[in-house]
């Protein structure tokens, strides 16, 4: 995973935390922020993810003149997660299977 990807999950995940009454104040809010960022370091240190996220796919399906929304674009990044074939991985032309498929044509 993208370490600017990580730093986002980290700040999703902080202000979750936060809304939760979790962290209050301005330093206990950078902290944890850090201490998440830092686990998320420690977990990826020997692995790697490629992540594919809603935008990628509702900017593939326009570039095939489809429009999809959001839901949709989930819908087609579930199917590519439940039919993954280690062999082709996810990329562009599997996502455009499944925009097809999802588009119903």
């Amino acid at each position: 995973m993208y370490s600017f990807m990580r730093e986002e999950l980290a700040g999703s995940i902080t202000s979750q935390l936060e809304s939760e009454g979790l962290a209050t104040k301005q330093e206990d809010k950078k902290a944890l922020r850090q201490i998440i960022l830092e686990s998320i370091e420690d977990y990826f240190d020997d692995k790697i993810a490629d992540v594919w996220d809603s935008e990628d796919v509702v900017s593939k399906a326009r570039e095939m003149d489809i429009t999809l929304g959001k839901e949709q674009a989930i819908e087609v990044l579930e199917m590519a997660l439940n039919k993954f074939d280690a062999g082709e991985g996810i990329n562009w032309s599997v996502l455009g299977t499944y925009i097809r498929e999802v588009d119903g044509r």
